[in-house]
């Protein structure tokens, strides 16, 4: 019975997925897609707010700034007030609380009571750190503890608007670590927009999308020409196939290049690789967006 359900599921994403040729550039994407049909007219989809969509978001740069004794604490948030509808403002902004801890209770329209409420338990986590290091070993092998966080509008159209977060750590260890990723609204009603923005994630087409942006990566990093299966197994940790190798943990995002997918340290490669990342375009997205998503990225 178990074989058989996976047998049908199996056949089901295929159906779905309405597999191509083994393509991901521009010339596969469906020929009936159009800026036209993706506005949503006349197609009972009317859940834009032209208006409200349009709005562009401004931001109010808010820095918290602390260092003293070892421990340094830099926060700056570029934190939406104005110019969205309030469902977008309260989506970005429990976005930004939640990437700090999701610990703030205050009102969310004040930037300045949230960013003291993270700054402060921030540097009060790096104080305990360093006041448990001291009673531990000797002053001379402590070099230090901090965290820099940056989060900003990345990009933004009409219909969706992107925020990235940014982050440098360092807790007294043999290397510090970053951190970078992102997350898109849709404009309309601050719905969140991530790897539910794709459909037939685990098509062969993505799976070759994946693999073919690890090697332009790699190739680029190491200054190499185009790299082989063969080669892009050294990059790798993971026990996975080259031709199966898994989509990053944290969502993909739109930019102003395409759709950027981006794993954090240790996440699929050596920490000294960095971030892998990649980005497609819009145009090569097409036929893995979801309707909606297409609605939502066209331009």
């Amino acid at each position: 019975m178990k074989k058989t359900f996976i047998t049908l599921m199996g056949l089901l994403v295929m159906i779905s997925c309405d597999q191509r040729p083994r393509s991901v550039d521009s010339s596969s994407i469906d020929p009936s897609y159009s800026n036209e049909s993706a506005e949503g007219a006349d197609n009972g989809n009317d859940y834009v707010d032209a208006d409200a969509a349009r709005d562009t978001v401004t931001t109010t740069p808010l820095v918290y700034d602390y260092d003293e004794d070892k421990v340094q604490v830099s926060l700056h948030l570029f934190y939406p007030e104005s110019g969205a509808n309030q469902y977008l403002l309260t989506a970005v902004r429990e976005f930004i609380s939640e990437q700090l801890g999701g610990s703030y209770t205050g009102r969310l329209d004040n930037g300045e009571a949230l960013l003291q409420h993270y700054g402060d338990s921030i540097r009060n986590y790096l104080v305990a750190e360093h006041e448990n290091d001291k009673a531990n070993m000797d002053e001379d092998y402590i070099n230090g503890y901090f965290r820099n966080i940056v989060i900003m509008k990345a990009y933004e159209t009409e219909r969706l608007v992107t925020f990235t977060y940014d982050e440098d750590i360092y807790l007294n260890g043999a290397h510090g670590s970053h951190a970078t990723y992102g997350m898109t609204f849709r404009k309309s009603d601050g719905r969140r927009f991530g790897r539910d923005m794709l459909r037939c994630v685990f098509s062969e087409d993505m799976h070759l999308l994946v693999k073919d942006g690890l090697k332009r990566y790699f190739s680029d990093m190491n200054q190499l020409s185009d790299l082989t299966d063969e080669e892009l197994k050294e990059f790798i940790l993971t026990d996975d196939h080259v031709d199966y190798l898994p989509m990053p943990n944290h969502e993909p995002y739109i930019t102003a290049e395409g759709v950027n997918f981006i794993y954090q340290p240790y996440e699929i490669s050596f920490f000294a690789a960095g971030l892998p990342s990649f980005t497609v375009p819009l145009d090569s997205m097409q036929p893995f967006f979801t309707i909606t998503a297409q609605r939502m990225a066209a331009y």
